[in-house]
This record gives structure tokens, sequence and C-alpha cells, in this order.
């Protein structure tokens, strides 16, 4: 693996974009940095549809865990609650 791998991505109109960065730390460890820049709304979205910001914690807490279990050979994706309804967090794949 080369010392440092990253990935960036984003929306075509900006209102969000973001970048993930792996950086080879030696002994079988690598260090993960992600950074996610949110500006503004999609277009044709309503604001006040927008997620509580509790949700929009639980879904990158989500992303993070799925990067981890894909790291580590675990593998599934982990699915937060949609937020329309109460139910309990989801594992894919497993």
């Amino acid at each position: 693996m080369p010392d440092r791998q990253r990935l960036e991505w984003g929306a075509d109109e900006g209102y969000y974009s973001g970048w993930l960065e792996a950086n080879d730390r030696g002994s079988g460890q690598t260090e993960v940095t992600v950074h996610i820049s949110l500006r503004g709304t999609p277009p044709g979205a309503d604001p006040s549809d927008a997620p509580p910001p509790d949700k929009i914690q639980e879904g990158l807490v989500a992303a993070l865990q799925s990067i981890q279990r894909q790291l580590e050979g675990r593998g599934g994706k982990v699915e937060p609650s949609v937020t329309s309804t109460q139910g309990a967090d989801k594992h894919v794949g497993e």
C-alpha cells in the first residue's frame, strides 16, 4: 500500500464535498481521516425538512462504522435508522 491514499467527492452544485485519507503508519496500522463540508441545502430541497442534528450525527457514525467493518474484513453496511420511521439500526450483509 502506498504511504497515503485519498478519495474525494462532492455535489456538482457545491452544497457538499468531502475527502477520506488513509495513511500507512507501519506495523499493520492505518490512520483514516474523514473531512466533510456541508454548505446550504441541496437544490430544490425544503430546509424545513432537514433532519435534526442527532440524525445527521447518527448517519455519520453509521458511515464510519461501515468503513471500520469493511477494513476489519467483517463487511456489511451499517444503516442508520430512517428519520421518518422510528426503527432500530440495521446491519446489512451480516
